[in-house]
């Protein structure tokens, strides 16, 4: 193996940093996609407040729940981070948008930065300046060395691209609805036209 691609090797005071970092910052990812995906009460009343209609809810808590499940599996954890780095940038975009505070604003940004401190610390710094190198060889279906990977990894490697293609195709797809939607005012379930 050359030693330009090996990670560098992690103490195990740093490998737990990781999980724990990861340990404190999944739980409270998957409450958030679980709430939305179940429409809790109170997460309608922040999505409206935040201009997003009821009908997005539950694919936006379907997509976070996909990218949490990317980031937990080690062999995507690289994915996970970039799709939920992605998920949490919308969610900047989206306070900045409506004038939120700036706790709120920066609350997702600290979430990201615990993603990938957590990955960084359990996983291992790549010993190159590419930090996708793992990534790009997934896809490309190779080892370390570019020789081509066995078949069980080749389907692995083809399950994170089709993942991958579907969380991108459902983020377009519900961006666009909530672009077309009318900009009438939301109104909860049950909610009368007072």
């Amino acid at each position: 193996m050359s030693s330009a691609t090996q990670a560098a090797p992690t103490s195990k005071k740093m490998t737990w940093a990781g999980r724990i970092i990861s340990g404190v910052t999944v739980p409270f990812l998957i409450f958030d996609g679980v709430t939305k995906v179940i429409k809790e009460r109170h997460v309608l009343e922040a999505s409206a407040k935040l201009g997003y209609p009821v009908n997005s809810i539950v694919g936006i808590g379907a997509a976070l729940l996909i990218c949490v499940v990317a980031y937990v599996i080690p062999r995507t954890s690289v994915l996970g981070a970039i799709l939920l780095t992605r998920y949490l940038g919308g969610a900047v975009a989206t306070h900045v948008r409506v004038g939120d505070p700036i706790f709120d604003t920066v609350f997702p940004v600290i979430f990201g930065a615990l993603v990938w401190g957590g990955l960084f610390l359990r996983e291992g710094a790549p010993a190159r300046a590419d930090s996708s190198s793992n990534l790009v060889r997934a896809l490309l279906l190779t080892d370390r060395d570019g020789r081509p990977e066995s078949c069980l990894v080749r389907s692995n490697s083809c399950s994170l691209v089709i993942i991958t293609c579907i969380v991108q195709v459902t983020l377009l797809t519900f961006s666009r609805a909530w672009k077309s939607e009318v900009t009438a005012p939301l109104r909860l379930p049950g909610e009368s036209l007072a």
